[in-house]
C-alpha cells in the first residue's frame, strides 16, 4: 500500500469514526457532515488511486511516514544542478559563438545578468551581420536560449525548432533543446535530442549524459537513467552533480545505503553543495538514523540558509529524537523559507496539534491545501482534528 493511499483511507475512517460518535450524541451537526465528506473524499480517492496505481511512482517528494507521521520531503532540490547545467551550456555556446559578432557575446552577458529583454534585442541587431542559414541557425538557438532563461519556454522550444531545421548538424543547438525539454518534462523529445547531441558533438558531454538520465528518470526507466549517469561521470569524474541525481534515483528505488554512497562522493568532490548534504540526511532518515541525518541537515543549512527541505526534514528528525520544541521551530522555519510546500504547512500543523493549539494546526492544515488541494497527509490531520473537536 503506497503513502497516498494510507492517507485517503485515514480520511475514511477520521470521517466514520465522526459519524459515529456524533450519532452516539445524538446530535449529528456540522461535524457529522464533514465526517460524511471525510467518507466521500477517502473512497473517491482510493478509486482514483486503483484507477492509475502509477501515479505517485515517481513523486518522492511528500510521504507519510510512522509511528512519527511526519511529511517527508525527498527528492533532490535542483537549484545546483540546474545551476551546472546552465554554466555548462552557456560555455559552450559562447565556444561555438567565440568569432560570431559582438552583438551575441554583449546578449550573452546582458542574459547572465538578468536582463533578457535587452539580451533578445542585441540578438535582433545581430541578425543583419549574417548571411548563411548556419549564421541564422546560432543566433536563432541564442535567442531560444534567452527565451527559455525567461520563463518562455514555448517559444524557445520554437526558435530552437526553426535553428534546427537551418543547421540540423549543429550539436550545440540539440543540447539546448535537450535541456529545455528536460525541464519542461518533455522526455521523450529530450532523449531524441540527447542522442542527436551526442553524435554531433564531442562538447559537454557529461552533460548531454546528464540529461539524458534526468529523462530516462521522468518516464520511470530508472536501469537507464543510472547507465546514463554513469556515462555522465566517467566524462567527466570531479562534476558533483551527476551522482546527486544518481543518489536522487537510488533513493526514489527504495536503494537508500546506495543512495547515501552517492550523496556522499557528490559531498567528497564538492564539500559546500547544501543539496548533497541534504540529499545524505534524507537517505540517513530513511535509513533509520535520525541522529546522523540531523547533522546532515545542519550542514546543508549552513550552506544554505534558506534551504526549505532541510529545515522540514531536519523538524522531521528532531521529533524523531523527541525535541518536539525544535522541530516546531525547523517546521516553521521551513514555510518561512518556501511557503508554496504543503509539506512544511502540514508538519507544522501536526506539531500544533502536538502542543493542543488546534486553531492553529487547522490553519496550517488549510495554508497545506492550499497549495495542494489533493496533499492526502493535510486531509487526513484535518479531518481527525475536526473529528476530535
Amino acid at each position: 500500500m503506497d503513502f497516498g493511499t494510507i492517507g485517503f483511507v485515514l480520511a475514511a475512517v477520521a470521517g466514520i469514526i465522526a459519524i459515529v460518535i456524533k450519532i452516539i450524541e445524538g446530535k449529528f451537526g456540522l461535524v457529522g457532515i464533514l465526517g460524511i465528506v471525510g467518507v466521500c473524499i477517502g473512497f473517491v480517492g482510493l478509486l482514483l488511486q486503483r484507477s492509475n496505481p502509477e501515479g505517485t511512482r515517481t513523486d518522492y517528494r511528500g510521504t507519510l511516514l510512522s509511528p512519527s507521521e511526519q511529511t517527508q520531503t525527498s527528492g533532490r532540490s535542483t537549484r545546483e544542478q540546474r545551476q551546472w547545467q546552465d554554466e555548462q551550456t552557456r560555455r559552450l555556446l559562447r565556444k561555438v559563438n567565440a568569432d560570431a559578432d559582438s552583438a551575441i557575446n554583449r546578449a550573452l552577458e546582458f542574459a547572465e545578468s538578468g536582463d533578457f529583454q535587452r539580451a533578445t534585442q542585441q540578438l535582433e541587431l545581430a541578425w543583419p551581420v549574417f548571411k548563411s542559414p548556419r549564421d541564422d541557425a546560432q543566433v536563432y538557438g541564442w535567442r531560444g536560449y534567452v527565451r527559455y532563461l525567461s520563463g518562455d519556454t514555448s517559444r524557445a522550444l520554437t526558435d530552437l525548432d526553426t535553428a534546427i531545421g537551418l543547421d540540423s548538424e549543429n550539436g550545440g543547438i540539440w543540447l539546448v533543446r535537450a535541456l529545455i525539454a528536460v525541464r519542461a518534462g518533455v522526455a521523450p523529445l529530450a532523449l531524441t535530442c540527447t542522442e542527436m547531441a551526442l553524435r554531433l558533438s564531442a562538447e559537454s558531454r557529461a552533460l548531454v549524459w546528464s540529461l539524458r538520465g534526468e529523462a530516462f528518470e521522468q518516464l520511470g526507466e530508472c536501469t537507464d537513467a543510472l547507465m546514463a549517469l554513469d556515462s555522465s561521470i566517467a566524462c567527466d569524474r570531479n562534476a558533483p552533480q551527476p551522482w546527486m541525481i544518481r543518489g536522487s534515483i537510488l533513493h526514489g528505488e527504495g536503494m537508500y545505503a546506495e543512495a547515501m554512497s552517492s550523496y556522499a562522493r557528490a559531498i567528497m568532490l564538492n564539500t559546500r553543495s547544501a543539496d548533497a548534504w541534504y540529499g545524505q540526511g534524507l537517505a540517513q532518515t530513511y535509513l533509520g538514523k535520525p541522529e546522523l541525518a540531523l547533522k546532515s541537515y545542519d550542514v546543508a543549512i549552513l550552506y544554505n540558509a534558506c534551504h526549505a527541505l532541510a529545515w522540514n526534514n531536519r523538524g522531521g528528525a528532531l521529533n524523531e529524537l523527541g525535541r518536539r520544541d525544535e522541530a516546531f521551530s525547523s517546521f516553521l522555519r521551513a514555510t518561512q523559507c518556501d511557503h508554496r510546500d504543503p509539506h512544511g504547512w502540514a508538519n507544522l500543523g501536526q506539531s500544533y496539534m502536538h502542543f493542543g493549539d488546534s486553531l492553529s494546526a487547522l490553519a496550517c492544515f488549510d495554508s497545506s491545501l492550499m497549495q495542494d488541494s489533493s496533499f492526502a497527509p493535510a486531509w487526513g490531520k484535518k479531518i481527525l482534528l475536526l473529528a476530535q473537536l
